[in-house]
């Protein structure tokens, strides 16, 4: 990701509202104005509703081509994702996971979460938190639990058979510059079928089953499950392009070619 936030910072950013961030997270429950006071609030702990707020904020579909948008990649969304991975979702991931009335919630958080720098660093934190593990930490239990957490969220975050194609389209919609899109979704192709995801989620359900302290039986884990979730995916772009769409072809060929190094059946 380095080397595409290099890419980023020669390319025009997407200019935001210049406001001026208020002192205080209850100032911010009715009006949410700027990415700035977005990072502001997820780093205060923020109350369910306020979250709500947030999760509306970052998903809205009509911003203008010049405002902020989590899948443009630059130094500001990364560290909302960061935020995200590291703080929210392990505070309110257990009380929105299951609830019905938070159903929306959690299709929003899931939403932010599914690209490139979303799964990223849900890969990222499961692999410290392995770490922390190894180091014989003090607070086992909870760690143990985070990841557990972790790893329902990146399975959550892929379940959808439509998922490559969505994080295709935000590439394209949200990223403008030629050399940006090519990288983001050479990442993509190495996170999914370059055994990065299968790698960190086997190693961690391992971490689980063996602590004697919890259990897991994730999909995401498992060789020729996630294979057959790529090849469904992979048939879910190529029914959604279009003949002349040379860019998207080229984009299925890669995950394609990428594809057959996983080495499992189901594809």
């Amino acid at each position: 990701m380095n080397e595409l936030i290099r890419v980023a910072d020669r390319v025009p950013a997407k200019s935001t509202p210049n406001t001026t961030v208020p002192q205080s997270v209850e100032a911010l429950e009715t009006s949410i104005e700027s990415p700035t006071q977005v990072l502001e609030i997820l780093r205060s702990k923020p109350s369910a509703s306020t979250l709500r707020r947030v999760l509306i904020y970052l998903c809205h579909d009509n911003l203008k081509s010049n405002e902020f948008s989590i899948k443009f990649p630059s130094a500001l969304s990364t560290q909302i994702i960061s935020t995200l991975v590291n703080s929210t979702v392990l505070d309110y991931w257990s009380t929105i996971k299951d609830s019905i009335h938070t159903v929306q919630d959690k299709a929003r958080l899931l939403r932010c979460l599914r690209s490139v720098s979303g799964i990223g660093a849900v890969l990222t934190k499961i692999n410290s938190l392995i770490a922390e593990l190894d180091q014989h930490t003090s607070n086992r239990s909870y760690t143990i639990h985070a990841i557990e957490e972790l790893l329902a969220i990146l399975a959550d975050i892929l379940s959808d058979d439509d998922c490559a194609n969505q994080v295709w389209r935000d590439i394209v919609a949200n990223v403008p510059n030629a050399s940006q899109r090519k990288i983001l979704w050479k990442e993509f192709t190495a996170q999914t079928a370059s055994s990065k995801i299968l790698a960190t989620a086997a190693q961690a359900e391992d971490v689980i089953q063996t602590s004697k302290e919890s259990s897991s039986d994730s999909w995401i884990a498992k060789g020729a499950a996630f294979a057959a979730w790529l090849g469904r995916n992979i048939a879910a772009m190529l029914a959604a392009v279009d003949v002349d769409d040379l860019l998207k072809w080229t984009a299925i060929s890669e995950l394609c070619s990428k594809s057959l190094s996983l080495g499992y059946s189901g594809m």
